[in-house]
């Protein structure tokens, strides 16, 4: 019995080492890449972290992995928008005059890329197996903020609407692994991880919404911050409620018990 823990635990060790070295090597590249470069080293850091973190039986070990994943700034001005990550600036574009459109695009994309570098629903990110390393092994909801979104006082438009039809009514294009699906399909009606509380409704992304009021229809004021974030909310491993939304900066302490940095 004792050598086929040991044998476990040896293979386990191999594993896990194997997994941080292709992380420490792979997520550096990633990041020189480009803004999706670093959307792609944060789901590897997430993947690898979750394939790290091991509950088998007696052998319980937290990942030694931290999410490699940047906080971005998205800003509208009356005519541009510009992403930032830290004091850098990713992208600029210039646009005519800002519009329902391009803020509704822009900011779905931010929810979209919140939503894929945490798993899209498939990992069940950030568990741990609790007695190591605190009381994320509990049933309160976890968050980590993906983008801040503002506006400049140059904008003249004084609400941005139509964002939630906009996540229905448009599709994923470019090289992506959800290409040719509504966004919405992709957020919501994703088929990931959702505890049993949430099965009512139309979906997960709905049901979990409207139970902690959930504004899935944002209207944006241009005098308001808002920020793409993700959440986990559940107790045991696989038995948890993963989502993205995008809320009020002001509501976050209202739908987050604990943020991930």
């Amino acid at each position: 019995m004792k050598k086929g823990m040991n044998r476990t635990l040896n293979s386990l060790i191999i594993v896990m080492v194997t997994a941080i070295l292709l992380f420490t090597f792979a997520t550096p590249l990633f990041g020189k890449l480009s803004k999706d470069g670093d959307r792609e080293g944060c789901k590897l850091s997430m993947l690898v972290r979750t394939g790290t973190t091991i509950d088998a039986g007696p052998v319980k070990v937290d990942s030694p992995i931290s999410p490699s994943c940047p906080r971005y700034s998205l800003t509208f001005f009356d005519d541009k928008y510009e992403l930032s990550k830290g004091t850098d600036t990713i992208e600029k574009k210039s646009v005519d005059e800002l519009n329902d459109f391009i803020v509704n695009r822009e900011i779905a994309e931010q929810l979209r890329d919140c939503w894929y570098q945490f798993g899209a629903g498939k990992i069940d990110t950030f568990w741990n197996p609790g007695w190591l390393v605190g009381d994320f092994n509990d049933d309160n909801r976890h968050c980590y903020i993906c983008s801040e979104i503002s506006f400049d006082d140059s904008v003249n438009q004084e609400v941005f609407t139509g964002f939630y039809e906009y996540l229905q009514d448009n599709t994923i294009s470019g090289k992506h692994e959800a290409e040719g699906l509504k966004l919405y399909d992709y957020i919501a009606n994703n088929g990931g991880y959702c505890q049993e509380d949430w099965f009512t409704g139309d979906n997960c992304w709905e049901a979990y919404a409207a139970e902690k009021n959930i504004d899935v229809k944002p209207e944006f004021k241009k005098d308001k911050k808002y920020a793409a974030v993700f959440i986990r909310h559940g107790e045991d491993r696989k038995a948890t409620t993963l989502n993205a939304y995008i809320m009020l900066t002001s509501e976050m302490n209202k739908q987050c018990d604990t943020y991930v940095s």
